[in-house]
């Protein structure tokens, strides 16, 4: 007589173990990028992992706004570096301007050229600057983004033991 109605609640137990475990293994999360500057550049990570530049910038092609922002980030980089570059050139002919006149005062143009060497490095730090945050105002855009598309469970700890967990 109770035959029937036990083995209906023991495959119900087992289908929810099946359904628990079923989600615990199709765990989906967003990862999340962070930044961090050195001393050669920057290092990048997707949660603890260590991941590539080259990685980094697929991912960020990824959303239209994290593009604009990546691309202009790159070229304010680039800008940057052709800023020292005239700091460099102007800065030697100032210098090889002042050294051909060794007796009596530098010629006017040594003194332009110094002051162009100088404006070149200032031009250079803000483009850097500001290449450097559009690099940080990308990536938080994509997490931002990020955590908007996925909806986060898994299976862990609640206030009343082992359950299924939502993160929104």
């Amino acid at each position: 007589l109770h035959y029937p109605l036990r083995r209906q609640r023991q495959m119900c137990i087992r289908d929810r173990f099946i359904f628990f475990i079923a989600i615990s293994f199709s765990n989906s999360y967003a990862q999340e990028l962070t930044m961090f500057h050195n001393f050669f550049g920057y290092q990048y990570y997707q949660d603890d992992i260590d991941i590539s530049k080259t990685e980094v910038n697929s991912l960020m092609q990824q959303h239209d706004l994290t593009k604009t922002y990546w691309n202009k980030s790159k070229r304010h980089k680039t800008y940057a570096y052709i800023a020292v570059g005239t700091q460099l050139t102007t800065a030697y002919l100032a210098v090889r301007s002042i050294n051909k006149n060794r007796f009596g005062s530098p010629r006017s143009g040594a003194k332009s050229l110094l002051a162009a060497s100088l404006s070149s490095g200032v031009v250079a730090i803000g483009f850097l600057f500001s290449s450097a945050s559009l690099k940080k105002k990308s990536i938080l855009c994509y997490n931002k983004l990020q955590s908007q598309e996925d909806f986060l469970y898994n299976i862990g700890q609640t206030k009343n033991g082992l359950g299924l967990v939502f993160s929104f």
